[in-house]
């Protein structure tokens, strides 16, 4: 078995933040659920801390209960991978030991898993609004959510706002996703939630150059996310001895970038809300939100407002 640590291949974190590993932050993934069996995840079967909204039994108040956030959150494949286990595993994985497994950028957080996938695979915007509004209850600091759902469900405008203005009044952070693409269009043509004014939305360029699969002992000792070039390969859990390589993609960046949210409010020891991120991470990292000239460059993971 391969050890991998995201908490240091990650570029240009500071020392200060890194070593917080995100103790004290609270943070809502929404995603196809987890596989907790994982010695990688196992940390993270937590009572209370696991909900199902896609459920047709769901309900906003049995969550709430005492009883509640003791749902079966199972993966399920989705694009043919095992999606939310992958991208939990780069935000918050905590091996057993540091020879094997996958760390994470934040394995000190408290996290809420939120399984946003019905029993047929589907994402729906429904559920995307139910697992907001739950995760607010929660009081959590951020939400990250890499997915982007192509059905309404429950969905309308109206419920959107509504959620969404609570969103805002609670100054907790959506840190979102884009679809891979070289288009330029990506940056007028976002998907819900990515297209909300109050959601950071995170991406990368899918260029040639990421097409290459090199196997974990070939990896890159550090993977840039927020500066270009990004490296050609990422790295993510399924199994407990499988350990497979994936072009980077918005997916891993997201995840990545709500990890690195974590150990920026950690060290800080406050919440953020997406215009007091977006303004440290361009002091911090000296990145330009001209996300259309960083898809230029030679692939680039980019964020944007």
């Amino acid at each position: 078995m391969a050890f991998f640590d995201w908490n240091q291949a990650i570029l240009n974190i500071p020392d200060t933040w890194r070593a917080t590993e995100g103790k004290g932050v609270r943070i809502a993934i929404l995603d196809s659920g987890a596989n907790l069996n994982n010695p990688t995840l196992q940390h993270l079967d937590v009572p209370g801390h696991k909900f199902n909204v896609a459920r047709p039994d769901y309900s906003l108040n049995a969550a709430l209960s005492a009883t509640g956030g003791n749902d079966n959150v199972t993966d399920q494949l989705s694009f043919g991978e095992m999606h939310g286990t992958a991208c939990l595993s780069v935000l918050a994985g905590k091996p057993e030991s540091s020879t094997a497994g996958v760390k994470g950028v934040a394995p000190q957080a408290e996290i809420f898993i939120i399984k946003i996938m019905d029993s047929a695979a589907m994402y729906r915007k429904g559920f995307v609004l139910d697992a907001i509004e739950l995760a607010l209850k929660k009081n959590v600091d951020i939400i990250s959510c890499a997915i982007l759902p192509s059905f309404n469900g429950s969905y309308t405008d109206g419920r959107r706002d509504v959620i969404f203005k609570a969103l805002r009044d609670s100054n907790t952070a959506l840190i979102t996703t884009l679809d891979n693409t070289t288009m330029a269009n990506t940056l007028t043509n976002l998907r819900f939630p990515s297209d909300q004014p109050d959601a950071l939305a995170t991406g990368v360029a899918q260029l040639p150059v990421l097409n290459s699969n090199p196997s974990p002992d070939q990896l890159f000792a550090r993977i840039g996310f927020l500066m270009p070039p990004v490296k050609v390969g990422s790295f993510r859990v399924m199994a407990p001895d499988k350990y497979p390589t994936a072009n980077i993609s918005s997916s891993f960046t997201t995840t990545a970038l709500a990890g690195i949210a974590a150990l920026a409010m950690s060290q800080a020891q406050q919440r953020m809300n997406k215009a007091a991120l977006m303004s440290l991470f361009q002091q911090t990292f000296n990145q330009p939100f001209d996300a259309l000239s960083m898809l230029q460059q030679t692939a680039p993971a980019y964020y944007h407002k």
